[in-house]
């Protein structure tokens, strides 16, 4: 490398974590206790998939990938073919809990093993508590809007905390707060399943309020003094499709809800940020577009099998706000894209590492990059179906060619795409 190429070079230092994120329900399958196994399996729901030629069991979890029976393979070969040094998973409510009350000792065990597992591998356990599922019976009784919840979800955390706190230094409260609250209490797409915007600043409230108590209860009890709570949040990149005074406006409303009302909530309880990044949106006010335009792109080559715009650059600047926000550390906690054929997802790894690079440079505490996913799973944003696929390896377990790529990013701690004369990831 020439001396142009080692000053544009950023080195990651060491213990920096690589690594891939999951959620439970998404992965582990034969799970019947959760609300959103109700939501998929309604019998209206399914009438209207066979209505339009669609299969059903493709919308349904059902198995899922196995992980709860194959957790060991995974995480051996994460750790001895991918290169990585850090997984994220999530615990699922109803698995341990599956009755108010109840705890199933046999799901304890198996969570503290995946974690135990974990640690035998030389990776990193990050643990989510909270992704997007409710036992059925917290469901029945309103869910994050049941005068209750707060207390139940408290006997949780805190039961995992002495189960697992001696392993799990980095714990994630709530995943994606605001995305939960679009998609099921406003759009009606995913379980709770209300189109009413009351209950969602309701539900928006509620869950800050749980993340904050989380937060106090975690630090209170963990035996480790190198404890970190956060949570990990659906940032978006949200840009004027051109300037004037109406996109303009409608780019800092989006801008606010979608990145700044959470935080505003939960306040300083926080010990990083995690950062979940998807997607760009150009805001674009006409009301001839559908929607009035909100959410517009040009045409683009570069997009994902959902048809989402493949823009690396907005992680630099989603991760860049939430710094100049917070002053907090940053975990990338998920970055990915549905590429079947896998034509984008090296191209776009390696692009978000030089932008995770960049962020370094800058003076930017960002300590871990995880890729979502590990495996093709069960995606739970509508269309809530096994035919995206995120995953670095199908679900049986066969690398896709764009995982060599981050197992060199992960084996040389980034410095595979450092140098920006390489272009082996394209």
């Amino acid at each position: 490398m020439d001396n142009e190429g080692e000053k544009k070079m950023t080195q990651f230092p060491s213990g920096f974590l690589w690594g891939a994120a999951t959620s439970a329900h998404q992965i582990e399958g034969g799970n019947t206790k959760n609300d959103w196994y109700r939501w998929e399996t309604d019998p209206k729901r399914i009438a209207r998939l066979k209505a339009e030629g669609k299969n059903p069991d493709d919308y349904i979890s059902g198995s899922a990938c196995d992980f709860r029976h194959r957790y060991r393979e995974d995480i051996k070969r994460a750790a001895e073919e991918l290169h990585t040094n850090a997984f994220r998973f999530s615990i699922e409510w109803s698995r341990v809990e599956p009755e108010e009350g109840r705890w199933d000792e046999t799901e304890i065990a198996y969570y503290r093993d995946v974690v135990k597992t974990c640690r035998e591998f030389g990776i990193e356990p990050i643990v989510t508590l909270w992704h997007w599922t409710l036992p059925l019976w917290a469901s029945q009784k309103g869910g994050w809007l049941w005068r209750g919840v707060t207390a139940r979800w408290l006997q949780y955390v805190e039961r995992m905390v002495r189960e697992l706190g001696n392993d799990v230094k980095i714990w994630i409260t709530i995943n994606e707060p605001t995305v939960y609250v679009g998609y099921g209490c406003l759009a009606g797409e995913a379980p709770p399943g209300f189109r009413n915007p009351w209950k969602a600043i309701e539900t928006m409230y509620a869950l800050s309020y749980a993340h904050a108590e989380a937060y106090e209860l975690i630090h209170h009890m963990s035996p480790r003094k190198d404890v970190q709570v956060g949570i990990a949040a659906g940032l978006q990149w949200i840009t004027p499709w051109s300037h004037n005074i109406i996109n303009d406006v409608a780019a800092f409303i989006r801008r606010f809800f979608a990145m700044r009302w959470f935080f505003m909530l939960a306040k300083k309880k926080q010990d990083f940020v995690g950062v979940n990044y998807y997607r760009h949106f150009q805001i674009r006010v006409n009301p001839k577009l559908p929607r009035w335009g909100l959410f517009w792109h040009e045409p683009v080559e570069r997009q994902s099998d959902m048809g989402w715009e493949l823009v690396p650059e907005g992680l630099y600047h989603v991760c860049r706000w939430a710094w100049k926000k917070f002053r907090k550390p940053i975990y990338i906690t998920e970055y990915g894209l549905a590429d079947e054929t896998d034509t984008w997802r090296a191209w776009y790894l390696a692009e978000g590492v030089r932008q995770a690079a960049r962020l370094r440079a800058d003076g930017v505490d960002l300590r871990g990059f995880l890729v979502w996913s590990l495996i093709d799973n069960f995606e739970m944003p509508p269309p809530m179906s096994f035919w995206p696929k995120f995953g670095l390896q199908t679900r049986e377990r066969v690398w896709r060619s764009s995982a060599r790529v981050w197992a060199e990013i992960a084996r040389t701690n980034g410095a595979f795409v450092a140098d920006e004369r390489r272009h082996d990831a394209e």
